[in-house]
């Protein structure tokens, strides 16, 4: 991310637009703003909704907004039970 600023601020950009995920899971935006660069892409804990979608199924259920029905697993045998149920 270094890079990334060193080259903004060597070239004078006065605007970044993030829009690959990745570097907005990453944190770029925040790291952007926090060099004084105007940037259009949101946070790395806003990113979360499309980059962590195991984190936005539960975010959709704490807050009780509406979102089909999911499981989450770490184990690919409990994983493939659970969809051959």
């Amino acid at each position: 991310m270094a890079e990334i600023v060193a080259f903004c601020k060597d070239s004078d950009v006065s605007l970044v637009v993030v829009g690959p995920e990745d570097p907005l899971a990453s944190g770029i935006a925040d790291v952007l703003l926090a060099e004084g660069i105007s940037t259009f892409g949101p946070g790395k804990n806003a990113a979360q909704i499309e980059s962590n979608k195991d984190w936005a199924k539960a975010f959709m259920d704490r807050h009780q907004i509406p979102t089909a029905k999911w499981r989450s697993f770490k184990n690919s045998k409990e994983a493939k039970d659970f969809i051959n149920k």
